[in-house]
C-alpha cells in the first residue's frame, strides 16, 4: 500500500508540472522570451520522464513483492498441514499403545491359576500354582508400572509437541514427532516381549495372540509339548459373546461376568488330550501350570 502511494503521488507531481509547463510556456511565449521557455520545457520534459520510470520501477516491485507474499502463505499452509498430521498420527498411536497395554494385562491375569492348591492336593490331583508373591510378578509389575509412567510421560510431551506448534515452522516439528512415534514403537515391542517372557516363566506356557482386535485369539503352547502344533487355542469374547456361543463352543471359559471370557476351541491337540486334564478349565478356569 506505501508503494502504490508513492506511485500516485509522482503521478500528481508528474501532472502538475505538465500542467505547469503549459502555463509557462503560453506566459513566455507571450513576452517574447522563447529561449527561457525551450530551456523550462527541456527540464520539465526530463522531471516529467524520470517520474515515469519511477512510478514503472515501483509498480514493479509491488509486483514482486505480492508474488513473494503470496508463496510465503503457501509455504505456511503446508508446514501447518503436515504438523497437524504429524500430531494426529502420535495421538493414535499413543492410543493403540494403551490398548495393547491393557489388553496384555488382562491376558496375564486370564492366565494365572484362581483355584486353591488345597484342593487338589487332597484330592491326589496336579496342582495349579499360585504365583501371587512370586518375585517374578513382583518384578512385571514393577515394569508395568514404569510403563505406564512412561506412557504419562509421552503424553506430555506429545501435548508439548502440540502446543508448541502454534506458531513455529513444522520442520523442527516433523523430526521430533518421527523420534516421539518412534519411540512409543520401540517401548511397546519392548514391554510386550517381557510380558510373554514372564507369563512364560510363571506358567509354562508360551502365549502367543492374534491381531485381530475384533476377535482376539489366544494360542498356548506347554514348553513341554512334543511337537509345534501341540497347542491349545482359545477365543477371547466379551461376556454377551460368550453367552450366546457357549452351547456351541468346546471346553471351558475363564473370566467374571464384567470381564471378557477365554473358549477353548477345537484343535487337533485339545482334542486328542487326555479329558481329565480339562477339570481345570471346567471346575477352576484355568490352565495348569
Amino acid at each position: 500500500r506505501e508503494r502504490e502511494k508513492q506511485i500516485s503521488f509522482f503521478s500528481t507531481q508528474a501532472a502538475q508540472r505538465e500542467t505547469a509547463m503549459d502555463a509557462i510556456l503560453d506566459r513566455l511565449h507571450t513576452k517574447g522570451e522563447s529561449n527561457l521557455a525551450e530551456d523550462r520545457v527541456q527540464q520539465l520534459r526530463g522531471e516529467l520522464e524520470n517520474s515515469e520510470a519511477e512510478r514503472a520501477r515501483l509498480g514493479e516491485r509491488l509486483a514482486m513483492l505480492e508474488g513473494s507474499l503470496q508463496e510465503a502463505l503457501k509455504r505456511k499452509d503446508a508446514a501447518d498441514l503436515a504438523r497437524n498430521l504429524e500430531v494426529q498420527q502420535l495421538r493414535e498411536g499413543l492410543s493403540m499403545a494403551r490398548i495393547d497395554l491393557k489388553t496384555a494385562e488382562e491376558q496375564l491375569c486370564a492366565l494365572r491359576a484362581r483355584a486353591p492348591a488345597q484342593s487338589d492336593a487332597a484330592q491326589g490331583r496336579d496342582r495349579i500354582l499360585h504365583a501371587k508373591d512370586n518375585p517374578y510378578v513382583e518384578a512385571l509389575k514393577e515394569k508395568v508400572a514404569a510403563q505406564k509412567k512412561e506412557i504419562a510421560n509421552l503424553s506430555k510431551e506429545l501435548k508439548a509437541l502440540a502446543d508448541s506448534s502454534q506458531g513455529s515452522s513444522g520442520s523442527g516439528e516433523s523430526v521430533n514427532a518421527a523420534k516421539l512415534r518412534q519411540r512409543l514403537k520401540t517401548m511397546f515391542a519392548e514391554r510386550v516381549k517381557v510380558l510373554r517372557e514372564a507369563v512364560y516363566l510363571l506358567t509354562g506356557w508360551k502365549v502367543d495372540m492374534a491381531t485381530d482386535r475384533e476377535n482376539p485369539q489366544l494360542r498356548l503352547r506347554s514348553m513341554y509339548a512334543e511337537k509345534e502344533d501341540d497347542s491349545l487355542l482359545f477365543a477371547w469374547k466379551s461376556p454377551k459373546d460368550s453367552a450366546e456361543a457357549a452351547p456351541e463352543a468346546a471346553g471351558a471359559k475363564a473370566g467374571t461376568e464384567d470381564e471378557r471370557e477365554l473358549q477353548l476351541l477345537e484343535t487337533p491337540f485339545a482334542l486328542g488330550a487326555d479329558s481329565r486334564s480339562f477339570i481345570y478349565l471346567e471346575k477352576y478356569h484355568s490352565v495348569p501350570a
